[in-house]
């Protein structure tokens, strides 16, 4: 007989983020999980005390993955890269995009931290109505994307955020 193999709680986390990012949240249940690591369902509950847990480290994982598209250099602007790192994560991450921002406490946090990185970086658009109505064209034209309503092309998602922030 074959050893048996052992998972982490890192390698859990990693089958479960792979399942929500093609699957999305609501099919992930110890069992799925079980069957993509092609083993019983012992890995998650030995290395979790419920699914909610686990739940929480994917939330966790696909913030950091977020975090990728949103800090990289797409232009010279901050609230541009935001924007654009926004949209391409949507674009290519249906799945993490509704898990993170089409849940009103997930929104709420990612708002709230979407201010902050905005008040440091632009002193000068501060104001709430400037972020709010940025915020919600952002997300707006993200959702569209996530769906497949327009192209998954940088240009043309650099063009639409440009004319939002009138640059």
């Amino acid at each position: 007989m074959p050893p048996t193999r052992t998972y982490s709680k890192e390698d859990v986390i990693n089958a479960a983020f792979q399942i929500v990012t093609k699957y999305g949240i609501e099919i992930l249940s110890a069992r799925t999980l079980a069957d993509y690591l092609k083993s019983s369902t012992a890995p998650v509950y030995s290395n979790f005390s419920s699914m909610d847990e686990l739940n929480l480290a994917v939330i966790k994982k696909a913030k950091s993955h977020l975090m990728k598209y949103t800090s990289q250099n797409y232009n010279s602007s901050h609230n541009l890269n935001l924007a654009i790192g926004i949209c391409k994560f949507s674009s290519e991450n249906k799945h993490l995009f509704k898990l993170l921002f089409l849940d009103e406490k997930r929104a709420k946090e990612l708002y709230t931290e979407f201010v902050i990185m905005v008040e440091k970086t632009d002193k000068t658009n501060t104001n709430s109505d400037f972020i709010s109505q940025f915020w919600i064209h952002i997300i707006g034209l993200s959702t569209l994307l996530s769906i497949g309503f327009f192209p998954k092309d940088d240009e043309f998602i650099a063009n639409k955020i440009k004319l939002i922030l009138n640059q």
